[in-house]
């Protein structure tokens, strides 16, 4: 389906994991037999199986030690002590001794077996980690916001409006001003104006013919409605694939984490270099405090880089991360970048976006306004919901969210809307306007933040005051937030009253 990641970026890591895991039950098997009293007596099986499991250990040390030998090697690039020099050092001395051990002493010496399942855990614990982001990356792909998306849709003398998902091909559909044709489709109106810089980055415009398709993504570039038939389900829209963040072939657009040269990359690196020094230092105390016996030196130094390496944390810490992502992802937030919860101790400063997420992004007529709205004569009421089924300006919506049911379906009405003023309709000689009071009210002056008029030839019918509605959870959350020592700002395009208005609502 549209929207959904077909890439599996831990598929590689998915694979090295399986090869390690499979080879090291295999080394597990082979030392089981050395455990149980296999001996050079019975032979050739003792040297056969001595050197299966020279062949399993070191399949798990090529392909699962690679990952830890390249983070080593690209560190040092970079001038960086990587804290994966002590996991890389130990798994090469525990092979590399394993196979002198093999050699001079027996199979039976070696330890094949506890390498193995080294490498097979450490490896295992780079695949939590990136599965754990990967999944949310998958989640919020799979999330294209064509859920919030409408369309209005001419049924016999209606026009209701529907989640662009149920458009079917045959749907005649009304594309207003600065909207866009959500499918493929062919204009019923000939002459109208429209643009593809929302497809192409051009903002060049082009005259509709009714032969001619438009493609899904064209916009209303003129003043008037435009009449569409779509030729296409949504389903098949390519409207998806822009929507979706994914390239033309379906898979999503590489968002690699770029920004990991902050305090956390300075922390761990601070952490990694006082750590790998400490181990480092150990192990060669235990070199040296041995280096008479040389038998003894060997293992007790591949015990220390073992013991003492950040095993454990190479573990814990990306199944801790997993936790925590799901978490978050059980309420609500998806984590795209592996480094967030190590940057967000640092955030001290949390700025909102007022419209959609303060607000539940819907602007509704204030009671009052709601009050005199039904008070209108029904024909000057019904003429009032077929403008704002013509258009997509805020204001229109909330009107239109009133008067759905009395919307006409009338193709004849020509609505025409004046950038910046409002709409304006004639009907049966009578011009009516929305808009500004200027507009409006052929003149008048308009006060800074008005209210929209609803006029006829000039005469206010209705004013119309809009009401934001906020969030049931948003002050408690804001009041959160500030408990936790983080100064709260708004971001907003609105008006600085309708900011204020927000801000002193939650808080």
């Amino acid at each position: 389906p549209a929207g959904g990641d077909n890439s599996r970026p831990d598929r590689g890591l998915l694979t090295r994991l399986g090869i390690c895991a499979s080879a090291a039950m295999n080394v597990m098997i082979v030392s089981a037999c050395f455990y149980f009293g296999l001996s050079r007596a019975d032979e050739p099986l003792y040297t056969i199986l001595g050197y299966l499991g020279l062949v399993f250990a070191g399949i798990t040390t090529v392909v699962g030690g690679d990952l830890f030998f390249r983070s080593v090697l690209r560190g040092a690039r970079r001038g960086l002590v990587h804290l994966d020099l002590p996991i890389a050092l130990g798994i090469a001395l525990a092979f590399a001794s394993s196979v002198v051990m093999h050699m001079t002493r027996g199979p039976e010496f070696a330890y094949y077996d506890t390498t193995s399942a080294f490498v097979t855990f450490m490896v295992a614990g780079r695949w939590l980690q990136q599965r754990a982001v990967e999944r949310n990356r998958r989640a919020l792909l799979r999330s294209t916001g064509v859920d919030h998306l409408y369309a209005r849709r001419r049924a016999g003398d209606r026009v209701t409006s529907v989640p662009v998902r149920a458009i079917r091909a045959g749907d005649e559909l009304w594309v207003v001003p600065g909207e866009f044709v959500p499918v493929r489709a062919l204009p019923l109106d000939a002459r109208r104006a429209y643009k593809l810089d929302w497809i192409t980055g051009e903002p060049r415009v082009f005259t509709t013919r009714q032969d001619v398709a438009l493609p899904a993504g064209a916009t209303n570039a003129g003043e008037e409605m435009l009449r569409v038939r779509a030729i296409e389900d949504f389903t098949q829209s390519k409207l998806l694939t822009l929507l979706s963040g994914s390239d033309p072939t379906g898979n999503p657009a590489d968002d690699r984490d770029t920004d990991t040269a902050g305090g956390e990359e300075r922390w761990w690196r601070n952490v990694s270099l006082a750590y790998v020094a400490f181990v480092l230092l150990t192990a060669c105390a235990g070199l040296l405090l041995w280096r008479h016996d040389w038998e003894r030196a060997i293992p007790i130094t591949i015990s220390l880089l073992v013991i003492t390496c950040p095993c454990a944390i190479g573990f814990a810490l990306p199944l801790a991360r997993e936790l925590a992502h799901n978490g978050l992802r059980r309420a609500g937030v998806f984590v795209r970048k592996p480094h967030f919860l190590d940057r967000a101790l640092r955030i001290r400063r949390v700025i909102f976006d007022k419209t959609g997420t303060l607000t539940n992004g819907t602007m509704r007529l204030a009671p009052e306004s709601r009050r005199d709205l039904f008070a209108l004569a029904v024909d000057d009421r019904r003429v009032l919901a077929g403008m704002a089924a013509r258009s997509n300006h805020p204001v229109s919506r909330a009107l239109w969210h009133e008067l759905d049911r009395e919307a006409t379906a009338d193709p004849g009405w020509i609505v025409r809307e004046v950038a910046g003023r409002g709409l304006e309709l004639v009907v049966n000689r009578a011009l009516y306007r929305l808009g500004n009071a200027a507009f409006a009210n052929h003149g008048a002056r308009t006060e800074a933040g008005g209210e929209t008029v609803f006029s006829r030839d000039g005469i206010p019918l209705l004013r119309i005051r809009l009401e934001e509605q906020i969030r049931e959870d948003a002050r408690d959350e804001v009041g959160l937030l500030q408990r936790m020592g983080l100064d709260i700002a708004i971001l907003t395009g609105d008006s600085a009253r309708a900011a204020r208005r927000v801000a002193q609502a939650v808080g």
